[in-house]
């Protein structure tokens, strides 16, 4: 069975060899984005109250992640904007309903926190849309990146 925990930034940032997997998996333009974290930058805004970090956990060992950031919209300064910076669960316990179990629970923990909206993001090329359209997420924005 797999719990779930509102952890720290620094579990997350402690574990580098599963955030690795992460970054081996999913990480675009490799020769550009080196894998790297401002684990200053993460603490502060952990401090500032406006970072979120649930872990996903069997028997104790970290399995997955998601962080997000809570904001004011700078454009809709009563808007309270949920962002998702990183999701990730181990490939070996990517089965059953726990991706979308972590992310229901990320919906009703944002939902509790005052969020307005929950923006996730996903891979054009290893899309997690239809869980996130199960949720009743719509696909709102197409981003391109122009690697220089």
């Amino acid at each position: 069975m797999v719990d779930f925990a509102v952890e720290s930034i620094g579990v997350v940032l402690g574990h580098m060899d599963i955030v690795r997997k992460h970054y081996d998996e999913i990480a675009q333009f490799k020769e550009v984005q080196e894998l790297d974290p401002d684990c200053e930058a993460y603490d502060r805004m952990e401090k500032s109250g406006k970072l979120w970090v649930m872990t996903a956990r069997e028997k104790g060992d970290l399995v997955g992640y998601i962080v997000m950031f809570l904001s004011n919209d700078l454009h809709y300064r009563k808007m309270v904007r949920a962002i998702e910076d990183v999701h990730f669960i181990l490939p070996e316990h990517r089965k059953g309903l726990l991706g979308y179990k972590m992310l229901a629970r990320t919906v009703a923990e944002m939902k509790a926190k005052g969020a307005h909206t929950i923006t996730f993001r996903t891979k054009a090329d290893n899309s997690h849309g239809l869980l996130f359209e199960r949720l009743g997420g719509v696909l709102q924005d197409l981003v391109y990146t122009i690697v220089v």
